[in-house]
């Protein structure tokens, strides 16, 4: 009989071991900085597991994941940010993370 691991336990893995399980392959397509912010957040969400909200964080982040390996979508996003379309944004942004 093959034992399954929990949810908890198997995002647990990936601060355990060098290798990606299998279920979190997606993570090695986040950009570096979203790589550090998904760490940490899950880090967070595994101190107090709820099954559901893990859940729904690393949906959000495979989402995430899937947008930073896509090239068509990140030049559209840099196409749109040369053209100012997010400066308000991104000057949020800067001022809600400076401290």
């Amino acid at each position: 009989m093959v034992a399954t691991a929990s949810l908890p336990d198997k995002a647990r893995e990936l601060f355990a071991e060098d290798d990606l399980p299998e279920e979190f392959g997606w993570v090695a397509w986040l950009s570096p900085r979203h790589m550090r912010l998904f760490a940490v957040e899950l880090n967070a969400a595994l101190a107090a597991p709820s099954v559901e909200k893990l859940t729904t964080l690393l949906d959000s982040w495979r989402a995430t994941a899937e947008v930073d390996r896509s090239p068509e979508v990140q030049q559209t996003i840099e196409r749109n940010r040369a053209s100012g379309r997010f400066a308000p944004v991104d000057k949020w942004l800067a001022t809600r993370h400076t401290t």
